[in-house]
């Protein structure tokens, strides 16, 4: 559909995307058409025609003004005037039932057609449109003959087009009941599920809740559940467009930057505009009985705000792509990035573009810290946009209330206070660590109290659900902390002390300096960290260490070759009661072969000097010299499908609920993958 959407192949209707596309060009030669374009991208209706025309008419800058330009000018708001008219369904259909070589789906349209002879407004077109989008779709495969096929495409996208233009007409009428727009809702997702966006699932999921919506007798608790999950279809709808895109449009990034914002473009130049309009306009009402009130920049709005942790936070808002935060960030800022960035190091705050999910290790993290974290729809991004570069407050309310605010000093009091108290610091009970154990544990003889003593929390932990759930737990192998001791008691080049002493000379330096000079600070801190990791790759090994690993690999595992292991991290400073610590340090999928597992396992021996890690960790801690890794070799075993499960409802902390993430493949919803 998206080939015959783009592909040149006819005289056509411009698109609500190639509309989009025209008044960018045109704002990137006349920066004084800013807020006129941001109206056509986030809110476009019919009146945008008469808005570009009196932009032109009284504007006061002649010599901004060419002949080419007025020309596009005028093109644009011809493209609008076309594009936002009604013409007949009925013809269309008919039209589009003659190409077709099924007699079922002939008379599938015409029947939708029929009723349309009777009445002729924009509900009973913005409904036969939306039933004729979802018939296309499910017959489309049993089209036998290609020039039907890319008809009945071409008919699909003219049909997107006039239900987008009717549903806006039906936005238009006043005094809407509660009911009626409801259903228009309904329309709304059905026309959605023939376009592509969702699947017949999300379909029937969704369905489900604007029919419980639709009752007469229904708890403002209730209606408000449902609604909020009716508000996750813009996130299900790019998830999906990202499954079919993202390969190609990471590739096409490397020649042409633009391609990364496909999928945000094609969101809002489509139906989900709609949608989430009048998704917005129930959730407010509902909002407004129930005293709640999110705020963007001024304006009050329903739905289009979703926090996923609480927190307070002030700050620039810059805007990075899917390459992360730069390596010049400011901890200050806040950040708007693609989707929850499984190397985001920490930041004031985060403002997601796409859902990312919220038991992702930087989620955890970020809760940790009290880092807001809200999720933004593509209906509000254009207003984000008009503030980058400028210093913004936001706030997200444990209740789930988001708000966004331009600074003023009205907040300085609030995060002066906010400024005076200090998060709690990690307290890391070094008395309990027992660094002398340097065998090696198979998992099955670990329990939970070896946690932070002589292993991490994951191989202990491990350990006690072999114990509990008997054959359910792959096999393990742990490398405890004493191992690591070792290394660190190893001379540090020709220094003539030990590694573990030389940090602990260089940390005290550095600390120094955080204060008298933070750049040079930030500058020999980054070189710190990349000769440790360069040391840990290196170091030799303790005496007879290989051969005692490659024994107990094979007891515990099996013949060389025949398996593969996660080689994971574990190190004492995690799965704390103030601090998760999940993801900081490296796990290496499903490694084959010992030697292969060897240098795995110096690579996670050296990921706690990560920059990113230690940044996350210090921002609790005062004693980096007593942070160790114990490291566990976790049989893999073969999955479709993996994921996160966390015991209590992670948005709202009920303790009789619990929160899931998956996605096909390894490692499912632990690095930000969308969920």
């Amino acid at each position: 559909r998206e080939a015959v959407r783009l592909i040149t192949h006819r005289s056509a209707f411009l698109s609500l995307n190639e509309i989009r596309d025209l008044a960018t060009n045109l704002n990137e030669r006349d920066p004084g058409f800013s807020e006129i374009r941001a109206k056509i991208h986030g809110r476009p209706d019919a009146g945008d025609a008469a808005l570009v025309r009196d932009y032109v008419a009284n504007n006061d800058r002649p010599s901004l003004f060419d002949s080419s330009l007025t020309a596009q000018y005028e093109e644009l708001a011809a493209a609008i005037d076309q594009a936002y008219q009604l013409s007949a369904v009925a013809d269309l259909l008919e039209r589009t039932a003659r190409t077709s070589t099924s007699g079922k789906l002939r008379s599938a349209l015409r029947e939708i057609a029929s009723p349309l002879t009777q009445e002729d407004s924009a509900l009973s077109h913005f409904e036969a449109a939306s039933q004729a989008l979802t018939v296309i779709r499910e017959r489309l495969p049993q089209e036998s003959h290609v020039v039907s096929r890319v008809a009945l495409l071409d008919a699909s996208i003219d049909l997107e087009r006039l239900a987008f233009v009717a549903g806006q007409q039906l936005l238009e009428k006043e005094q809407v009941t509660r009911r009626e727009q409801i259903g228009w809702l309904q329309m709304a997702l059905l026309a959605l599920y023939g376009t592509g966006f969702i699947s017949r699932p999300e379909l029937d999921e969704l369905r489900h809740s604007l029919q419980l919506l639709d009752q007469s007798l229904i708890s403002l608790e209730q209606y408000r559940e449902e609604l909020n999950r009716v508000a996750l279809l813009p996130a299900w709808a790019g998830q999906r467009l990202h499954m079919h895109f993202a390969a190609a449009t990471t590739k096409f990034s490397q020649i042409e930057p633009k391609a990364l914002q496909f999928v945000t473009d094609r969101l809002r130049g489509s139906l989900l505009l709609l949608f989430a309009e009048l998704q917005n306009r129930l959730q407010l009402d509902a909002n407004r009985v129930a005293t709640i009130e999110h705020k963007l920049f001024g304006r009050t709005v329903g739905s289009g705000l979703r926090r996923l942790n609480p927190g307070l936070a002030r700050g620039r808002l810059y805007t990075v792509g899917a390459g992360g935060v730069p390596d010049d960030y400011d901890p200050s800022d806040i950040y708007v990035v693609p989707e929850t960035l499984s190397e985001l190091p920490p930041v004031a705050g985060l403002i997601t573009r796409s859902e990312g999910n919220a038991l992702s290790h930087v989620q955890l993290l970020a809760r940790n810290l009290g880092i807001p974290n809200v999720v933004v729809a593509p209906q509000w991004l254009d207003e984000l946009e008009n503030y980058a570069g400028k210093t913004i407050v936001l706030a997200a309310s444990p209740g789930g209330v988001v708000q966004l605010h331009e600074n003023g000093p009205q907040w300085d009091d609030v995060f002066s206070r906010k400024d005076s108290e200090k998060p709690e610091q990690l307290q890391i009970d070094v008395g309990k660590l027992d660094l002398e154990q340097a065998h090696l544990f198979p998992v099955r003889s670990l329990r939970a109290t070896h946690s932070g003593r002589v292993v991490g929390p994951k191989a202990a932990k491990l350990g006690e659900l072999m114990w509990q759930f008997p054959g359910q737990v792959s096999a393990g192998l742990a490398l405890p902390f004493g191992v690591y001791k070792q290394l660190l008691d190893q001379p540090k080049g020709d220094t003539g002390i030990s590694m573990h002493n030389w940090l602990r000379l260089r940390y005290k330096a550095l600390e120094q300096l955080k204060t008298s000079d933070p750049a040079r600070y930030k500058q020999e801190l980054k070189a710190l960290l990349q000769e440790v990791r360069q040391w840990f790759l290196q170091v030799p090994l303790p005496k007879g260490f290989k051969g005692l690993l490659k024994s107990a690999m094979q007891t515990e595992f099996g013949e060389e070759g025949s398996y593969g292991v996660f080689v994971r991290s574990d190190t004492n400073v995690e799965d704390l009661p103030k601090f998760s610590g999940a993801g900081l340090n490296l796990t290496v999928h499903h490694v084959v072969g010992f030697e292969e597992t060897l240098q795995a396992i110096r690579r996670v021996w050296a990921s706690p000097f990560s920059e990113r890690a230690f940044a996350w960790r210090q921002s609790l801690m005062d004693q980096p010299e007593h942070v160790y890794a114990s490291v566990l070799l976790h049989k893999s075993v073969p999955a479709s499908v993996s994921g996160v499960m966390v015991t209590k409802d992670i948005q709202s902390d009920r303790r009789d609920r619990i929160t899931v993430v998956s996605n096909e493949g390894v490692g499912g919803g632990v690095a930000g993958q969308l969920a």
